[in-house]
This record gives C-alpha cells, structure tokens and sequence, in this order.
C-alpha cells in the first residue's frame, strides 16, 4: 500500500468545493455546541475513527465471494449494477454488501481495527500526517481483511471518490485483489490512489483520473445521443427543479418565490441523500417520487431549473431546457463550469428568469457542440464497451456463483 497515494488522493478529495462547504457548515454547528476539553474531543475523535474504521471493515469482511463486488449501496452503485445487467452479466456474477444488520461482534473486523492501530497513532503524532489519519488507518485494516479473502475479485471503485474508496483501492492493490475505476461523472476529478487494473470510463479525463497506461484495458459506458432541446410551448408548460445534495431550506424558499414569479407550481427532484424533504414545503412546491427514474423526470416537464447539479447535463442530453440559477445550494454559482462552457443558461436572479431568454439561449446550437464535447465519444464509437469488458472476465475463467438472495444482490 502507497501512503503518498491514498494522501494525494485525499488531499485532492478533501480541497473539493463541496467538501469544503459540508466541513463549513459542520464546523459552524459545532461552534454553537459548549466547548470541550481538548483531551475530550481528542479521545471522542480517536474512539469515531475507530468505530467507524471497525464498522467499514465488517462491511468488507462480510462481502460474499464473486468475480465481481460493489463495496458499497447507493444510487451511485446503483447506476452501475443497472448498466453491467443491461450488457449481459449474470447475476451471481455480482455481489454487494448485505443490507442486513448482523448482530454481536465480529471477530475478523476487530483484529483489523487492532492493526490499524500503529497506523493512527503514528499519524495523530505528525502533523504532516495527522489530515489523513483515518484514511491511512483504515486502508491498513482494509488490507488485513482482504488478504484473507480466499478468491481474487473485481472490486468496483466508483471515481465520486470518499475517504472509504480511497482507503479501499488502496487495500486491494495491496492485498493482491484487483481494482476496477468506474468513471461515474463527466465531471469526475479524483484521482485513484492506485493505478487501475481496468477502467470504465465516460470520457477522456477518466482514463487519466483511473491512473492507467494507453495499453490497460478500458472500456467504455453507453450514453445517450445529444437530442436537440424541445422549445415548444416553453411558457405552458410544467416546471421541475433538480437539487443537490447539499441543499438546505433556503432553496425551498428560493423556488417558492420562483413559482410565485412564474405563476405555476414547481416540482422538485431531491438527491438521494438529501434531508429537505422533512422540513416544511410551501404548497406552491411538490416533491418528485424519489422512486422514479431522472430521466422520466426530465421528459416530464418542459423546462427544468437546477442548482450545482451534475444532472444538468443528463437532462439537456433528453432534450429538457435547464436553467441554472444562483442560491439554490451553498456552493459558488456554476461550480462545474456549465454556464462558463456554454452548456447550460445560468441567471443570477430570480428577475432574469424569461422563457423568451430560454428559448433564444438553446435555439444557438452551440451548447450542443460543448456537451458533446464533454461527453467524449458518441454513442457509435464507444468501444469496446461493458460488453466486452464482461467478455474479459470471462475469459480469465470467472464463473457465476449459484445466485445469491436478493438482500445481497
């Protein structure tokens, strides 16, 4: 295991924009908490990293053997397990972790929090080291668990990378298990720690991102052909917004003053993750079934306004007008640099919302030219694809498992 890998890679996580805006907002709750010794928050701080270190590690020790593992849940995983189906792979191919909760100790995920130990308390005594403490850690006690995995897998690491991806890449690279990069955004920016074995990708940047060579495979996701954006009866039509994650209730009050302007009421899409929808919503918004698929969602209404969102682009992909419009999250207005590329319209206020603008922006084709640009190859030429990457597991002698129950599949 490299630690300047798994430390470059968390320094490039950690100077995110929108973890920088999540550690701000933690940072402002905690200053209004009564202040603690700092011998007490040192101590509270160690036993969390080992807890969740402890907890990581019984997730992993827990996977099911197959020549394909999704370490994690989630609608990123998701994505990801709903395309390799659509290419042709088997079912006991494929595991995830159980979303059962297993009772009592395990003995496995202990002695590797154990192991890790040395790890933390030689970072929490450097102070070049002490940011990446928990990473390192738990990259030391993730490899301890996968050593002791009996069969070699795929392990699939999502590009969005977090803390636990980093420490996990790390940890199969050094456990002799292989890795697998999978580009999930067009906007992806965190590098492996590692270099891949194999690489997913959507556009260019990811075979860079998957730290590969020109001769490593890669293989590449499908997308969608750039359909041109329906402008008719723009002003008739129903309005939906698309929120990030990190959106709070002043985005509520935002697009409730955005369906007073309009007239109209607004119907919004939350991230999957997202806590908004417990807090009071005007009457003028409605929220989206989070069981429903973006894309239905997207050829439902006509036009749709979004904050820092990465579904901009998917959404101008089915041919919806977006608008993106400032105050609807915490980070900077244009985060990802739609507005500055040309792909997306972007407005400031509430006052330059116009259908007219809308339909004069997205009549230029040029937003077509930018998205497509960034998308990387079209659709025709996005080979070799997951098929054949499936073909390549095949080949090195994986075979299905006898199909496992739904909860871990």
């Amino acid at each position: 295991m490299s630690d300047f890998g798994v430390i470059h890679a968390e320094r490039i996580r950690a100077a995110a924009p929108a973890v920088q805006a999540v550690a701000k907002n933690r940072a402002q709750r905690g200053a209004a908490a009564p202040e603690t010794h700092s011998a007490a928050r040192e101590a509270r701080a160690l036993l969390g990293v080992l807890k969740r270190c402890y907890e990581a590690s019984r997730s992993l020790a827990a996977i099911q053997a197959a020549p394909l593992i999704l370490p994690q849940r989630g609608h990123k995983y998701d994505e990801a397990r709903a395309e390799l189906y659509a290419a042709g792979l088997e079912p006991g191919m494929m595991v995830l972790p159980s979303s059962a909760t297993n009772p009592g100790v395990s003995p496995r995920a202990l002695v590797a929090t154990l192991q890790a130990l040395p790890m933390l308390r030689r970072c929490r005594r450097s102070r070049r080291l002490k940011p990446y403490a928990e990473v390192l850690a738990c990259a030391t006690a993730f490899t301890w668990v996968l050593r002791r995995r009996e069969e070699e897998a795929h392990w699939i690491i999502v590009g969005d990378l977090s803390p636990f991806l980093i420490a996990l890449a790390a940890a199969c690279r050094g456990s002799g298990q292989r890795v697998v990069y999978w580009q999930y955004s067009y906007l992806d920016f965190k590098p492996l720690p590692v270099s891949a074995d194999a690489a997913i990708l959507l556009n260019d940047t990811g075979r860079k991102l998957a730290c590969i060579g020109p001769t490593s495979p890669a293989y590449w996701r499908p997308r969608e052909a750039v359909r041109p954006v329906r402008l008719d009866g723009l002003g008739e039509g129903s309005v939906g917004a698309m929120l990030n994650v990190q959106a709070d209730e002043r985005a509520l009050e935002r697009l409730e003053a955005l369906a007073r302007r309009l007239g109209r009421p607004v119907e919004v899409r939350l991230h999957p993750n997202s806590t908004l929808a417990r807090h009071p919503w005007p009457e003028t918004l409605s929220e989206a079934d989070t069981d429903e698929d973006l894309a239905d969602f997207v050829r439902r209404h006509k036009v749709l306004v979004a904050g820092n969102t990465q579904a901009q682009a998917k959404a101008l992909t089915l041919g919806t007008p977006v608008v993106q419009l400032a105050g609807l999250d915490p980070l900077p207005f244009d985060h990802h640099e739609y507005v500055r590329n040309g792909i997306v319209l972007g407005i400031q206020s509430l006052e330059q919302f116009s259908f007219e603008a809308v339909r004069a922006f997205y009549a230029d084709e040029r937003y077509q030219e930018e998205l497509s640009a960034l998308m990387g190859p079209p659709p025709e030429a996005r080979k070799p694809g997951l098929e054949q990457f499936i073909a390549h597991l095949m080949r090195r002698g994986y075979k299905a498992h006898p199909l496992y129950s739904e909860d871990s599949l």
